[in-house]
C-alpha cells in the first residue's frame, strides 16, 4: 500500500522526528539532559500498543485486497456488503456470519467460472454465465484499484495519527520527569551535548505510568 508509516516502523519514524524539549523548564542554573526518543517511542507500552493498531488496521485492508484479487467474481451488492464487514473491529457474531457466508459465496461464484472455463464445449446457457462472471470478475478488478488508492491513504493518515499520539505522551513523560529533576533543557540523544545526563529511563517509566 505504498510507504507508509507502518511499512517504515516506528523506530525510522521516530529517528525522522527531531525532538526538542528546550523551552518552560525552570531551574536556578542550567542542568542538561538527553532522551532516546527512538526508544521511548519503540519500547514504551503505549507505542507498541499503537503499533499493534496499526498493524491491526492495514492488514484488514491487506488482507481484504488479497480475497478480491483471488475472489473476483463479485457483484456490485456483494461488494458493497463485504468492504464494510470486512473492516469492522470488532464485528458481532450475527455480521461473523454474514462475512463468512458473503466470501464462501464469492468464492463459489470464482470457483464456477474456471470450472465453465474449463469445459470443452459449453452450453448456451453456460456462456452467457461465462460472459456474466466474467463480467463481474473485470468490473471487481477495477473497484479494487479504488479501494487500493483508499486504503493506502487510511492507513498513512491512522499511522501518522497514532505516531503523533505517541509523540505527544513522550513529550508529556519528558517535561514531567525533566521538571521534577530540574532539568533547563532535554536534548534528544541524537543531538545530546556531550556528558548530559540519560533521562530515557525516567521517562520511559513516567510514559508506562500513565495510562
Amino acid at each position: 500500500m505504498g510507504k507508509t508509516l507502518h511499512q517504515i516502523g516506528w523506530t525510522l519514524a521516530a529517528a525522522l522526528a527531531a525532538v526538542l524539549f528546550a523551552s518552560g523548564f525552570q531551574g536556578t542554573t542550567e542542568k542538561i539532559g538527553v532522551v532516546n526518543i527512538t526508544k521511548l517511542v519503540s519500547t514504551s507500552d503505549f507505542g507498541k500498543s499503537s503499533q499493534g493498531d496499526i498493524d491491526k488496521f492495514s492488514a484488514a485492508r491487506r488482507e481484504l485486497l488479497q480475497f478480491v484479487t483471488e475472489n473476483p467474481v463479485i457483484t456490485l451488492e456483494q461488494a458493497q456488503k463485504l468492504r464494510p464487514l470486512a473492516l469492522k473491529t470488532p464485528r458481532t457474531t450475527d455480521e461473523d456470519a454474514q462475512y463468512t457466508q458473503l466470501k464462501k459465496d464469492i468464492s463459489d461464484s470464482t470457483k464456477k467460472l474456471k470450472d465453465l472455463g474449463g469445459k470443452a464445449a459449453p452450453t448456451d446457457d453456460e456462456k452467457a454465465l461465462i460472459t456474466d462472471l466474467n463480467n463481474r470478475a473485470l468490473n471487481m478488478r477495477q473497484t479494487a484499484q479504488g479501494w487500493a488508492q483508499d486504503f493506502q491513504q487510511d492507513v498513512q493518515q491512522y499511522g501518522e495519527s497514532q505516531f503523533n499520539l505517541t509523540m505527544d505522551k513522550v513529550q508529556a513523560a519528558v517535561s514531567d520527569v525533566a521538571k521534577a529533576q530540574g532539568f533547563t533543557e532535554v536534548f534528544d540523544t541524537r543531538y545530546a551535548p556531550y556528558g548530559a545526563s540519560d533521562l530515557t529511563t525516567a521517562a520511559l517509566g513516567a510514559m508506562n505510568a500513565n495510562k
